[in-house]
């Protein structure tokens, strides 16, 4: 029929279009080359499949290969565990969850710090000074040494053990040499330089007091 295109009529028109001559500027105006040497002008749909072979990126917006962001995106979001130091730069962490932390090397909100802070002023002594409101016992488990008292003295200092009141107590200075109240099976004995001055108690009955240096009385 007259005017009807036929399959002899788009071939021709085929070739003609795919041999026709086609400048380097028009090629590099369409088609993307391989040796990149001209660049992208609009977004490029890979339909699903993968650029494979990718470098480790250079600059701010190379492409990164998987290798590469495992290796350096850091701490996932959900979850992960630190191989080094973290600096904060002088920033903070926050929206730690409330109440005491599950184990020791968690941290911890200021809140609860400060909290532990009082609790501690009033739960424990301090070491400048304080008082103990209940029992205070030393364990010799292990039958090691336990000492309570003062082993720096210089002269002229003193060392007290209240008993009750103020009046009633042991006290200690440093002179000539140190003052030991020691507890024996018979009582009290008092020593001073190792040697002993007096005893409070005796086996026999009733009990003595022994005193075994001169007493001199001005």
């Amino acid at each position: 029929m007259e005017g009807e295109i036929t399959d002899q009529d788009q071939h021709r028109r085929l070739s003609k279009e795919t041999t026709a001559d086609v400048s380097l500027s028009e090629m590099n105006d369409t088609f993307l080359r391989r040796d990149g040497t001209n660049t992208a002008v609009g977004t490029i749909n890979m339909t699903a499949n993968t650029f494979t072979n990718v470098s480790s990126p250079l600059n701010d917006h190379d492409a990164a290969n998987k290798v590469y962001v495992d290796n350096n995106a850091g701490i996932s979001k959900t979850g992960g565990e630190m191989l080094g130091n973290l600096d904060m730069n002088n920033s903070r962490l926050t929206g730690l969850p409330p109440g005491l932390p599950d184990i020791g090397s968690d941290a911890l909100r200021w809140s609860q710090a400060v909290q532990l802070v009082k609790d501690s002023g009033i739960k424990c002594v301090k070491k400048t000074a304080g008082m103990v409101e209940g029992n205070l016992f030393l364990s010799a488990v292990g039958n090691y040494d336990r000492m309570l008292g003062c082993t720096d003295l210089d002269a002229e200092q003193s060392f007290t053990i209240p008993l009750g009141t103020t009046t009633y107590k042991l006290y200690y200075i440093f002179r000539r040499g140190p003052v030991v109240l020691q507890y024996t099976y018979n009582g009290f004995l008092v020593k001073t330089t190792n040697y002993d001055v007096w005893q409070l108690g005796t086996v026999d009955g009733p009990s003595e007091i022994i005193f075994h240096k001169n007493v001199r009385m001005n």
